[in-house]
């Protein structure tokens, strides 16, 4: 039985750099390539530096301006001294994987697309990016698709619930929902995932949309059965139909039942929800040699490896195919 987990999510978008000129995009560019080599190098302080951290916790302060202000006081210091973005940006790429720009995914606001890879994980990471004062590009968030929540939105998530226990006058529909989710992840973790199920598909729409929720609906209906997943991904769908997550985690579900055609179909939609990406076909290629389609396999690495010359593990299954 695979655990299920739980957190919680609020969406909050940052005001974005109002620029497209090619020279504002080589610098995100380049920024992202600073960011790529930091995280395979593990050199998170460098990250640190690149965070605009103070701008984000200030962010979250001015959305619930009724705190008190002894409250907001201690959320800025805790920032200060407890967290360190750079280690929860590289966190997303495990051990052995590979940590890769791709693309700037968007330019306003400027989003840059990042793959995290390795022979038995696949995940992306988008990194929103903007100016500080002097005009340099910074960081301002980031969003891991498995974890299903921006870095603000995990913040923003504590704040609430910890305003909501300092202060009785404070409520917010997800505070008022915490036991009723904390008795759902429990009832999971100890294998009674239909009970569990049912109560999270009973929470207000309001709380249920929160994504990491979604996330762990679908994962309950994944070890259900079809239906339950259908459920599940219809009501993510409803709440984002755009976003890639969930062909992400279809193709997850599909690689652990090993059904080779709902994996290439994940795996189609994915591509098409990121915008394109290389290694996808080298995914694409390691489950046509397992079928023994090797002249699909085989072109498909070609391609690859014209357009991604730098992936080692192109080159590898290339020459197992030899």
């Amino acid at each position: 039985m695979r655990t299920t987990s739980i957190i919680f999510i609020f969406i909050l978008f940052f005001a974005a750099c109002n620029t497209k000129s090619p020279e504002s995009s080589k610098a995100y560019e380049n920024l992202c390539l600073m960011i790529e080599e930091a995280v395979n190098q593990e050199k998170v302080k460098v990250i640190d530096k690149l965070f605009d951290g103070q701008a984000l916790a200030q962010n979250i302060i001015d959305k619930f301006p009724e705190a008190p202000e002894y409250y907001k006081n201690g959320f800025k210091q805790g920032f200060d001294n407890f967290y360190t973005p750079g280690t929860i940006l590289a966190s997303s790429a495990k051990e052995f994987s590979q940590y890769k720009f791709i693309r700037l995914k968007s330019t306003d606001p400027p989003i840059g697309l990042f793959r995290i890879s390795s022979p038995d994980m696949l995940n992306y990471q988008e990194v929103y990016l903007g100016k500080n004062e002097q005009g340099a590009p910074i960081i301002k968030d980031f969003y891991s698709y498995q974890e299903a929540e921006w870095f603000s939105q995990g913040l923003e998530r504590l704040y609430i619930i910890n305003l909501s226990q300092e202060s009785e006058d404070f409520k917010h529909p997800v505070a008022d929902a915490l036991p009723v989710i904390a008795e759902a992840a429990e009832e999971a973790e100890h294998g009674h995932l239909s009970y569990a199920f049912g109560k999270l598909i009973d929470l207000p729409d309001e709380v249920l949309k929160q994504k990491v929720l979604l996330l762990m609906l679908m994962n309950m209906g994944s070890e259900l059965n079809a239906d339950s997943l259908n459920i599940a991904t219809s009501i993510f769908k409803k709440h984002y139909p755009e976003d890639p997550l969930l062909e992400l985690k279809l193709f997850d579900y599909s690689m652990l039942k090993s059904d080779t055609t709902e994996i290439i179909k994940a795996l189609d939609n994915l591509n098409k929800k990121i915008g394109g990406d290389v290694y996808i076909d080298v995914l694409k290629a390691a489950i046509f040699k397992n079928n023994n389609q090797i002249t699909k396999a085989e072109n498909l690495l070609k391609s690859s490896l014209e357009k991604e010359p730098d992936n080692e593990e192109t080159y590898w299954l290339y020459f197992d195919l030899l």
